[in-house]
């Protein structure tokens, strides 16, 4: 139904303008309510129902007649109807959905930096609102309590997202394992080069104790000319001692014959003196047998004395032994019984005579003999140092001779050897010495290049595990979270709409008592009328 709004009906409006004017506007908050008692009735229920703010000013007989004095009271009330309706207008322009994603983002402001986090809460909101939204205008414009319809295209549209979800999933997967055997490739990879890398120090190691060693066989090289010049010295030193060794053998030659001395005579003087010295070697070991004889007959003699006074003392104790056992009145006279002096006793007797009284002659034979035996012995001792000593300076001088000549050829060998050794030695150290240089420097080349090669790789290879890594983390992190999201935001939407719906229930009940109430109240004024 179509009514012309004109100047005069917003100044001084019939009543059924009016109920025009304040059905339009409210058709605009709620499409579906149908106006079906008296309009006081539902003016009024309308009104408390909006929690308008001057209620108090308005009752219902003066909504029967809204013209006149009460109409400033209702202009007020359907301009601030009017403002109710621009404001809920305002909400059909409102993107819902980004307003959502807002809200979503403040709530989780980790993964507002996220693209396709991000993407994924805006798609389930939609999901969820468009559910939503279509059930309460369903419910506004018909009052439909079944949303089984729109639930299960909520259902389908979920279950495709779910299956576009568990493609990347498997993507996801699929990338995760082919990054993992890259992980273990480049593992392996690394281990090669870590291996390759101590191969690298060991060889380094060797090429720097192979420098050391030609650094010291160079210092050795250094030392050969003073050693060579050593040598050189000592072999003039030795060839200088070798000449006046011979010098010094010249001059005893001549010294001998100077003396009338020739080979011959210096021959015949070392047979007197062999012959002289086997003569007083037999002389000297008769001496010896003699000495041994006589020892030997002294230690006898000795040892029959020592017996002899043993049996004398054992003879005076047994005597003594035999008087005291006996125990005698009378005692004989010891005296004549025991024996105190060898000497006087066997003297007198003739038992004991000593050897001079045997012998008269004895003692000065003995003194004689020992008198000769000493010159004797000195002379031959003289004789013999004589001998010795010059035995001892023609033996050194053989001897010196035969050690510098030895010494000599030692030297000769010696320096011969040691001027081959250095020429080998030397080609080979300046061979090995080049080869060696040129092997460490392509060596080290290799080095820096793999070196190089090794860094490039690793840190690609950390890049990559990294941002496969953050990748994983991120997907498992944000399937985890929409899950959770999805899952709280129907919690709170279904919250949401069994609260307004009870809400709506409760507030439909206590009109419907209202109502109830205020016909019966009507119903009875006017039989009270009648």
């Amino acid at each position: 139904m179509k009514q012309p709004l004109t100047p005069k009906a917003l100044k001084n409006p019939t009543q059924k303008e009016f109920v025009l004017i304040f059905q339009w506007l409210y058709k605009k908050l709620d499409p579906g309510f149908k106006f079906n008692r008296s309009i006081e009735q539902d003016v009024y229920t309308l009104l408390k129902f909006l929690d308008y703010p001057y209620l108090d000013t308005i009752n219902k007989s003066q909504i029967s007649a809204v013209g006149g004095s009460n109409w400033p009271v209702f202009l007020g009330m359907l301009h601030w109807l009017l403002k109710l309706v621009k404001e809920t207008l305002r909400f059909d322009d409102l993107d819902i959905y980004s307003f959502q994603e807002e809200q979503s983002n403040k709530i989780d402001s980790n993964l507002a930096d996220d693209p396709v986090i991000s993407n994924e809460i805006s798609l389930m909101n939609k999901l969820f609102l468009t559910y939503v939204l279509d059930s309460y205008r369903a419910f506004l414009t018909t009052g439909e309590d079944d949303y089984s319809s729109y639930f299960a295209d909520m259902e389908n549209e979920y279950l495709v997202y779910i299956d576009e979800v568990q493609a990347k999933m498997n993507i996801d997967v699929e990338l995760h394992e082919t990054l993992q055997q890259k992980l273990e490739s480049n593992k392996e990879k690394y281990n090669l080069f870590f291996d390759e890398m101590e191969r690298a120090n060991a060889l380094q190691t060797d090429v720097s104790k192979f420098q050391s060693y030609i650094d010291i066989q160079k210092q050795r090289q250094l030392k050969w000319p003073s050693v060579i010049e050593k040598a050189k010295s000592d072999i003039s030193n030795i060839i200088e001692s070798i000449k006046n060794i011979n010098k010094e053998k010249q001059d005893i030659i001549s010294d001998l014959e100077k003396k009338n001395l020739t080979l011959k005579d210096i021959e015949e003087l070392h047979k007197d003196r062999a012959r002289l010295t086997s003569s007083l070697n037999l002389i000297d070991s008769k001496q010896r047998q003699t000495k041994q004889l006589i020892e030997s007959k002294s230690e006898t003699l000795k040892l029959q004395f020592s017996d002899l006074q043993a049996k004398i003392n054992f003879y005076n104790n047994s005597i003594y032994q035999i008087l005291n056992d006996l125990s005698l009145e009378t005692p004989p006279d010891t005296s004549s019984l025991i024996i105190n002096s060898l000497d006087e006793e066997y003297q007198s007797t003739k038992a004991g005579t000593s050897p001079h009284e045997m012998v008269p002659i004895l003692p000065k034979l003995r003194s004689s003999l020992s008198d000769l035996k000493n010159k004797v012995h000195s002379h031959i001792t003289k004789l013999q140092d004589e001998i010795l000593q010059s035995q001892e300076t023609v033996d050194d001088i053989k001897l010196s001779i035969v050690s510098c000549t030895d010494k000599l050829e030692e030297l000769e060998d010696s320096l011969s050897k040691s001027r081959k050794e250095y020429s080998e030695l030397n080609d080979k150290y300046t061979t090995d010495s080049s080869n060696k240089q040129f092997d460490l420097e392509e060596k080290a080349k290799e080095i820096r290049l793999f070196k190089l090669q090794n860094t490039e790789n690793r840190k690609s290879i950390e890049s990559r595990w990294k941002d496969a890594q953050r990748d994983y983390k991120k997907t498992i992190s944000m399937i985890s979270e929409n899950r959770t999201q999805l899952v709280c935001d129907i919690a709170q939407c279904l919250d949401y709409v069994v609260s307004f719906k009870s809400d709506v229930m409760t507030d439909l009940e206590n009109t419907a008592v209202e109502v109830s109430q205020e016909l019966k109240q009507q119903l009875d004024a006017e039989s009270q009328e009648e």
